[in-house]
């Protein structure tokens, strides 16, 4: 063999016979390099290849290196155990060598926790029609959220000013309230916005402050408008949203007081709420229908589209990062319909298109706030969210309700309507 030599190396110090182990060691480095000649007790006689030399110095020292991890054989805790300290993995278990006076024995310590695996979040089918909606319902939830998180993430912010008054006796609940400003802005950046928004929050102390600064910006104020809403400390929970002829949104925004905690107060869902409102208003601004931006926008629109659409809205812009939470706050709106056993389809039908708009002032004033959150979640599902507010801008710029609706969906709201009852069934009997 070229480039080898005769060499012996012995074992370590001289104080001990070489092992069956060493031995081994050497036809682990390189089994076609190393021959064994001869042996005793002290040393390795030894044919090498020069370049396979360096590799089994190295495994030589650290071999004589104490390393309880470290063995060439596998280590069964039911047999000798010899270092102090070393711990091994057998059967799930963790067994340490330990020393009590002069023995040394192998001692249970706990069984290795083997975590379980994350489950694989599948996607549902989404629905992309009145046609296959019933057949996809269990997609309907999750794509309207999708749908609006993706619309948010894409939309852009037109610049809207935001001008902030608190009541002199009141306490902000919301540390952060222009966020939901402008959350709302960007899921619907593709229609006409208002150009300044004022906030004016107020508890039960300051009803009276409130009424006067929503009078200097409210077009036609009533008076009656901070009363309303703030009737007394324990029931200071309304909010109102106008637009004016500036193209202005005011907000009057009631607050708790007396230490209550109120989700709606301090999260933003009760601007983004406010402000979806005002965007709903803006669509009707320089339209022959103007006069419905400053009052009026349920003389066109089903009054469950009006406050089902800004509370689908404020939970969609508000929980766009996590479809947990957006779960989460929808069960807080519309958790009441999920134990009424007389919301049947027949009733969700006539609900949706009843006899005459006054008709929705016959039931229970939440129905056009929780069954609206889950039939404009179905339409941002098939459509996306910008789909419900063009429905708005078509109806302001000349169209009935009806032949917007069927342009935007391609099926007629007649037809829609027992579809969107069944999905909406389904959905609050899953």
């Amino acid at each position: 063999m070229q480039n080898s030599f005769y060499g012996k190396i012995r074992c370590w110090e001289r104080l001990r016979k070489c092992t069956d182990e060493e031995f081994r060691i050497a036809h682990f480095i390189n089994p076609g390099e190393v021959t064994i000649r001869s042996r005793n007790q002290y040393s390795w006689d030894l044919k090498i290849n020069r370049n396979a030399l360096s590799g089994l110095v190295i495994t030589l020292v650290l071999s004589l290196i104490p390393n309880p991890a470290y063995s060439i054989a596998k280590i069964v805790p039911d047999g000798v155990c010899k270092i102090d300290g070393q711990e091994v993995s057998f059967k799930r278990k963790i067994y340490a060598c330990l020393r009590s006076g002069k023995k040394i024995f192998w001692n249970e310590q706990a069984k290795v926790v083997v975590p379980a695996p994350s489950p694989t979040f599948v996607e549902p089918i989404a629905p992309t029609s009145f046609s296959d909606l019933a057949d996809r319902a269990g997609g309907i939830s999750y794509w309207g959220w999708k749908k609006s998180a993706t619309e948010l993430k894409t939309g852009a912010l037109s610049g809207v000013e935001v001008v902030q008054l608190l009541g002199p006796n009141s306490q902000m609940m919301n540390p952060d309230p222009t966020t939901a400003i402008y959350l709302t802005e960007r899921l619907y950046s593709q229609f006409v916005q208002p150009k300044k928004v004022y906030l004016i929050y107020f508890s039960f102390s300051d009803v009276t402050w409130a009424q006067l600064q929503f009078n200097k910006y409210a077009l036609h104020p009533t008076g009656h408008e901070a009363a309303n809403s703030c009737q007394s400390a324990a029931t200071c929970w309304g909010a109102q949203s106008e637009i004016d002829m500036k193209g202005n949104a005011i907000l009057l925004l009631s607050v708790r007081g007396g230490g209550i905690e109120d989700l709606n107060h301090s999260s933003g869902t009760l601007e983004a709420h406010e402000f979806t409102h005002a965007i709903q208003g803006s669509q009707f601004i320089g339209t022959s229908k103007e006069a419905a931006a400053y009052c009026c926008t349920k003389s066109y629109m089903p009054w469950w589209l009006v406050e089902g659409g800004a509370e689908f809205s404020h939970a969609a812009a508000l929980y766009s990062d996590s479809f947990a939470n957006y779960s989460s706050e929808r069960k807080n709106d519309v958790g009441g319909l999920f134990t009424d056993a007389t919301i049947t389809t027949s009733w969700l039908e006539t609900f949706l298109k009843p006899g005459s708009t006054g008709d929705w002032a016959k039931y229970d004033n939440w129905r056009i706030y929780d069954v609206g959150f889950l039939a404009s979640e179905v339409l941002a599902a098939l459509q996306g969210p910008q789909s419900i507010m063009q429905l708005y801008r078509e109806v302001a710029l000349g169209k009935s309700y009806e032949a917007a609706f069927l342009g935007i969906y391609g099926i007629s709201w007649n037809d829609a309507v027992p579809i969107l009852a069944q999905a909406i069934h389904s959905l609050i009997n899953p």
